[in-house]
Parts: C-alpha cells; structure tokens; sequence
C-alpha cells in the first residue's frame, strides 16, 4: 500500500470519526465533515482506479 493510499484512508477514518461523534445541532461541523470525507473519498477512489480520470 503506498503512503498516499495510507493517507487517505487515515483522513477517511479521521472525518468519519468527527462525523460521528458531531454533536446533532451542529451543522456546520457536520458539513465541514461530510465535505472533507467526501474529498478524500474521491481521492481515494482516483487512486485506485487511474483509468476513470
């Protein structure tokens, strides 16, 4: 596994952690994190498959 792929699934597990433990009330910490998990979802998914760029 190559350190950026190790990167990005440590930001995913990161931002699902802030995800779930945000409290309900507060969107914006909400949407920061679905936002940033989102990113590195995509990232991730580009790294592991090039051809689809």
């Amino acid at each position: 596994m190559s350190y950026l792929t190790e990167f990005l699934r440590r930001q995913i597990a990161y931002w699902q952690g802030v995800l779930a433990r945000a409290d309900p009330e507060d969107e914006a910490t909400r949407n920061c994190a679905k936002r940033e998990l989102a990113t590195y979802q995509k990232w991730l998914e580009s790294c592991q498959n090039p051809e689809k760029d």
